[in-house]
């Protein structure tokens, strides 16, 4: 059967979601175990994926794309005789709002450390960002889109702005880099892609 025009399922608003993540490397979640989430707890660990912890509502994730190329190349007989290469680079903003020691290590870098006897998180004077894969999972009821990103590496985005009528964030840049032996940049996840659920 073709793949309809119109798929509602297809369609999304993010209402809630969350975002996870592992080791580089780490398997991707499958459609059933994101599904198990979606339907069950949503604060548990996926597998080897781990939550970052609660993240701001008033700025939900944000997918960047920074794209060059794609322009007019001409020649003496043709102004527009073809066009130039594109090529794109991704990153994914975030914005925590948990004070603790994972988000605070992406914000300030990997050498942060957090003394549970004290109290204080050291904060080093050189940035050294935190390698990792990174899941974003878009809520809409119990249906869900994963985007999964291989290899993403950390830096701090955006400043520290405080309002007394938000939650204080600690904005995170995942700028996407290319896995080793990897020939995808990162995967969609979602159970209407399946096969069998076309025309559902």
């Amino acid at each position: 059967m073709a793949e309809p025009i119109y798929n509602a399922d297809a369609v999304f608003q993010p209402g809630h979601g969350a975002v996870y993540f592992a080791p580089v490397g780490t398997k991707a979640p499958t459609n059933e175990e994101l599904k198990n989430w979606a339907t069950g707890d949503r604060t548990a660990a996926i597998g080897s994926w781990r939550p970052l912890g609660y993240t701001s509502v008033e700025d939900l994730p944000a997918i960047n794309s920074d794209t060059e190329g794609g322009e007019k190349m001409g020649v003496w007989e043709n102004d527009a005789f073809r066009m130039s290469a594109i090529t794109s680079t991704e990153s994914i903003s975030v914005y925590p709002v948990q004070w603790t020691e994972v988000p605070l290590q992406h914000r300030f870098g990997k050498g942060v450390t957090v003394d549970g006897t004290t109290g204080v998180a050291h904060v080093p004077s050189v940035y050294v960002a935190v390698e990792v894969a990174i899941l974003v999972i878009i809520l809409d009821g119990d249906r869900y889109i994963g985007l999964e990103y291989l290899r993403t590496s950390s830096a701090p985005d955006d400043n520290l702005e405080l309002d007394p009528e938000q939650f204080a964030t600690l904005p995170v840049k995942y700028n996407v880099l290319q896995a080793s032996g990897e020939p995808d940049k990162f995967r969609i996840i979602a159970d209407h892609l399946k096969s069998d659920s076309v025309g559902e």
